[in-house]
């Protein structure tokens, strides 16, 4: 009874694995770690060890299934793209699936909409949120003759868009089915315990047969007592704490990494992190916060700070633009909400009348295009930079890979070239290229793989 009740114990745990086995010796693939627990199990049963013979599957099996758990994990950061790309169309106010649309077809996007579509504006004006594919943190400007991809997001104007590709071969589409591709190599990744006991199975098996046979005809003992050491042989050399510890370490490493904010899709790349030599950053969100802040300010003479962040926070704060949003929150004091003749010029500026003042804030021509100018009245009273700010500990940790043995780091970004040198020439990088798209960048990704021996973008 108590064998019987063993046995189906091994079956219901084992039977993976029993299977996985006869099918590999099928095919003439013997030694691995399927054949290394069922040899071994099988000898623990003929010794009378039972427990022993269901603890070898139960371990074996307990180890797949922490490993199994963090890879799954992968396929979330796939589905949270497709649940943001745009699956509708408005073909002049009739509501069609993306999928239908053919090239050339004018379709609308409205205020707040995602770009279902790559197209050319051919009418109206607009600001855009290009993240999503660039990871531009300001908006960009378009008009008349602009190029707009799906995905982006239209934060100002109505805009008529004539579609130039269809819904498949969108650059949206495009980067999701990199990211399958990508997902899907991996997936087929050696784990380690295979690689391990593609060499210690055959050694394993081959001292087991050494111990049954030579020493009975050496020692003209009986055959029954060498072949019992074998097969003891045989289930003290099942790596049983191996089995288990190594996947879960990798699980304790994983979820470790997880409580810093850092996802790791599965064991194998947290084993192939001790080999990077290169790391290749993103700059918006990763090196940077992400978010607008006041850099430097400007004052002319006869106006002071104070005056200067004012006029620009009258003009401002009625404006949802983050840059806006920034000025604001920088003043941060009660202000005058009387105001005439508002006008917002996409990618240019804020004009507005307050208390008889003309108020600009704004770019201005033949000027230095890194500013913000503020005039008064037509008279420039003071200059604001903002930027996207670099992570407080960023610096550290980037000086802490290098002392780690990194030799090369640079970073690839979608946003304007101005902005990108400022956050390079203040960090410790050996490079930098910007005003890229995804295409772009990974054509400059490989470009670095190619030099280095393992690299972490």
């Amino acid at each position: 009874m108590e064998l019987a009740i063993y046995i189906v114990a091994y079956i219901l745990i084992g039977h993976k694995i029993l299977l996985n086995t006869v099918r590999n010796v099928r095919k003439g693939e013997i030694f691995d770690e399927n054949f290394l627990m069922v040899i071994a199990s099988i000898g623990a049963f003929i010794l009378g060890y039972y427990a022993e013979a269901v603890a070898v599957m139960l371990f074996y099996r307990v180890g797949e299934y922490f490993q199994e758990r963090a890879s799954e994990k992968a396929t979330g950061s796939i589905q949270a793209m497709l649940d943001v790309r745009p699956e509708m169309a408005d073909v002049m106010g009739v509501l069609t699936p993306a999928q239908e649309v053919t090239v050339g077809t004018v379709i609308r996007v409205s205020p707040g909409e995602k770009v279902p579509l790559d197209g050319v504006i051919i009418d109206g004006t607009s600001e855009m949120n290009t993240a999503a594919l660039t990871g531009e943190s300001a908006p960009r400007a378009v008009k008349i003759g602009d190029e707009v991809l799906a995905g982006f997001v239209n934060m100002g104007g109505l805009l008529s868009v004539q579609t130039t590709k269809e819904f498949g071969e969108t650059v949206f589409s495009k980067v999701i089915n990199m990211v399958k591709e990508s997902h899907a190599k991996k997936a087929r990744a050696e784990k380690f315990i295979t690689r391990f006991a593609r060499y210690y199975t055959p050694a394993v098996v081959t001292l087991a047969a050494f111990i049954a046979l030579v020493p009975p005809l050496i020692f003209s003992e009986p055959y029954s007592e060498w072949v019992y050491s074998a097969l003891v042989f045989l289930v003290i050399s099942c790596p049983c704490a191996l089995l288990i510890s190594v996947p879960l370490s990798f699980f304790a490493g994983i979820g470790a990494a997880a409580k810093n904010g850092i996802f790791v899709k599965g064991g194998q790349y947290l084993e192939a992190l001790a080999h990077v030599d290169s790391f290749v950053f993103d700059k918006t969100g990763t090196l940077t916060t992400g978010e607008f802040k006041l850099q430097e300010l400007i004052a002319m003479e006869g106006f002071t700070d104070e005056e200067v962040l004012r006029y620009a926070a009258i003009a401002e704060q009625h404006s949802t633009h983050p840059i806006a949003r920034c000025l604001v929150a920088a003043y941060n004091k009660p202000l005058p909400q009387e105001y005439t003749d508002y006008q917002e010029v996409a990618g240019r500026g804020i004009y507005v009348m307050s208390n008889g003042d003309k108020i600009w804030v704004g770019k201005v021509d033949s000027m230095d295009n890194r500013y913000i100018y503020v005039t008064v009245n037509l008279r420039v009273i003071g200059k604001i930079l903002v930027g996207d700010t670099i992570g407080s500990n960023v610096k550290d940790s980037l000086l802490t890979l290098r002392s780690l043995g990194v030799k090369s780091m640079h970073m690839l970004s979608g946003d304007n070239h101005t902005a990108a040198k400022y956050v390079a020439d203040s960090l410790p990088l050996d490079g930098f290229m910007a005003e890229l798209m995804p295409a772009d960048k990974l054509e400059q990704l490989s470009t670095i793989i190619s030099k280095s021996k393992k690299t972490a973008f």
